[in-house]
């Protein structure tokens, strides 16, 4: 049995974020079903962006000051990288109560976290 490790370190000099780097083994080649799967689990759910334009990196800069993860991915052979990134004081416990009391309420998920259009 081979191991492939891959080790990645994120020490970053920000006062605020996180980011997340998750490796996979994927049992596609194709980076459509990836980009299908992730559009499955998060269309119903407005504070994740992915796909379409956001298959570039994934940076801090897309998320501070926002209450939105965004996740990107790349597929080499059958290897899947996965980054995402949140701003950890706007995506932290009290938007996470925010949320839930938009949830128990009814209101749309975003209601009082994101500026009306």
């Amino acid at each position: 049995m081979a191991i492939d490790p891959h080790f990645v370190t994120h020490l970053l000099p920000v006062k605020r974020g996180l980011e997340c780097t998750v490796f996979a083994t994927a049992k596609t080649s194709s980076i459509k079903d990836i980009a299908a799967a992730f559009t499955a689990e998060y269309s119903g759910y407005p504070l994740v962006k992915h796909g379409e334009n956001y298959e570039r990196l994934a940076k801090l800069s897309h998320v501070v000051h926002t209450p939105y993860t965004h996740i990107s991915y790349q597929l080499i052979g059958k290897k899947l990288y996965v980054f995402s990134v949140l701003d950890n004081l706007m995506k932290g416990a009290a938007s996470q109560a925010v949320e839930n009391l938009n949830r128990w309420l009814d209101l749309p998920l975003t209601f009082s976290l994101v500026k009306a259009a």
